[in-house]
């Protein structure tokens, strides 16, 4: 399994392949999505690699900071203390990654002498032996400085701030309206939200439950439908006694192309993959081959030879984070 997990923007892909180079040049195994193997699953596969790299690498620029994967995979890294960020450009850092000191590869040519180079990757080298780099060390320093603080604060606080640490619920009528329709948003969009809403609030009556609910937290495994539409070629004609009028014969056989359309889909969309059929459209116009039967005068029987398009929705497995 790979130790590095690369999460870049899809608009940087060419300087995601020179790093993925000179990491590979120098003994380090790296996992980008440009390795998913044909057929597989692509969303499961980079949950799967998410959870199972030793470090996270995130090249940071202004594609990526805009991309919702990029941000998404970060704070996976970020909440996992193996995030390992370097910069492509000068463009800021979206916010609550600041903390993190990000490598400069701005101007790195693609050399693996380059002095921005070898910071970057002794840096990567040391995290995967587990020897943490002096910056490393300094921002575990100032966490441990953090938390000595806020324990101080609590203990400050008395029996109120316990109380407040053990039912924080109790209290949220205290806190402004605001802050508490921000955190009831932040409840039903998710755990990523809730996160963002204790950056956001750190000393908020209301973040006291938050990081109480992100403490529990699980994943599951959970079933997602998605839409998807196919196009299937389809053909029917007019019955065996023919119409008295071309209008007559087409209409019949509109009426059984469509019919022949519905049952196509069911079918198709029952074999194979986890599947369900939801509508099946023929166009309505679809044109007619018609002809006058022979040795019957004035009688005709037309044909339809056309597409439907086949809506339905597709199971797939995901991996939710519950708050």
């Amino acid at each position: 399994m790979p130790q590095v997990f690369l999460s870049y923007s899809k608009k940087d892909s060419a300087a995601a392949a020179r790093i993925v180079s000179g990491l590979k040049a120098e003994g380090i195994d790296v996992w980008w999505d440009d390795g998913i193997a044909t057929g597989a699953k692509w969303r499961n596969e980079i949950e799967r690699q998410l959870h199972a790299a030793e470090v996270i690498v995130t090249l940071w620029s202004a594609n990526a900071a805009t991309s919702d994967w990029v941000l998404e995979e970060a704070e996976f890294g970020r909440q996992k203390g193996v995030l390992h960020p370097a910069r492509l450009d000068a463009s800021p850092i979206p916010l609550g990654f600041g903390g993190t000191q990000a490598a400069d590869l701005s101007g790195w040519s693609g050399s693996v002498a380059d002095e921005a180079w070898h910071r970057f990757s002794a840096g990567l080298a040391a995290r995967l032996r587990g020897d943490l780099p002096p910056a490393f060390e300094g921002a575990r320093r100032r966490k441990r400085f953090r938390r000595l603080a806020a324990a101080l604060a609590l203990c400050a606080l008395g029996a109120g701030a316990a109380a407040l640490l053990f039912w924080p619920t109790a209290f949220a009528s205290f806190a402004p309206a605001s802050e508490r329709a921000a955190y009831s948003e932040a409840m039903h969009s998710g755990c990523a939200a809730l996160r963002i809403f204790v950056e956001d609030a750190p000393f908020s009556i209301l973040a006291l439950d938050a990081r109480r609910k992100l403490a529990n937290s699980s994943t599951i495994e959970e079933a997602r439908w998605t839409a998807f539409e196919q196009s299937l070629p389809v053909a029917a004609e007019s019955g065996l006694d023919a119409a008295g009028s071309q209008e007559t014969a087409c209409s019949e056989a509109r009426a059984r192309v469509s019919q022949q359309g519905q049952e196509l889909c069911a079918l198709h969309q029952t074999v194979g993959a986890r599947t369900r059929a939801v509508d099946a459209r023929v166009a309505a116009d679809a044109a007619c081959n018609c002809r006058i039967t022979a040795g019957a005068a004035g009688l005709w029987r037309c044909g339809v030879d056309t597409t439907v398009s086949c809506v339905g929705e597709r199971e797939q497995m995901v991996i939710v984070e519950k708050c």
